[in-house]
């Protein structure tokens, strides 16, 4: 983020552009694990609530070629 910010204002009532985030997991364990799922962040909150500010989705497994492509766009 450093580089979005360098040399601007993070103060002004412009809004400042920034990249799509992605979000990563890489599992390493020994327990099989479904071919596919969607772990939420708010599945860790302490109170459930049915519409959250904040929310982070990330399917799971990742194949070589997202993982790929997330790094070549992140570089």
């Amino acid at each position: 983020m450093e580089k979005y910010t360098l040399g601007k204002s993070l103060y002004s009532s412009k809004l400042r552009k920034i990249p799509v985030p992605r979000f990563v997991v890489f599992y390493n364990g020994t327990q099989e694990q479904p071919e596919s799922r969607i772990l939420k962040l708010s599945d860790a909150f302490e109170k459930k609530i049915p519409s959250p500010e904040l929310e982070v989705k990330v399917t799971l497994p990742l194949t070589v070629q997202q993982v790929c492509a997330f790094t070549a766009l992140t570089v």
